[in-house]
């Protein structure tokens, strides 16, 4: 089963890794994730990469 199947399929998956070789960020989204981060990050990338991936407030 992949993480983005059933009921959480429109929640954001970030994949966060320790060493990203090249493919890695392919191989995430393949298993679900919507996107990926290789480390180090701080927190403010994973803040701006998880703004981008969710839908923006009417309010």
């Amino acid at each position: 089963m992949h993480l983005a199947d059933g009921a959480n399929a429109a929640t954001p998956i970030v994949a966060i890794t320790s060493f990203a070789l090249p493919g890695d960020d392919q191989k995430a989204k393949e298993e679900g994730a919507t996107a990926c981060l290789a480390k180090p990050c701080g927190p403010f990338d994973l803040l701006s990469r998880v703004r981008r991936l969710l839908p923006e407030s009417g309010s």
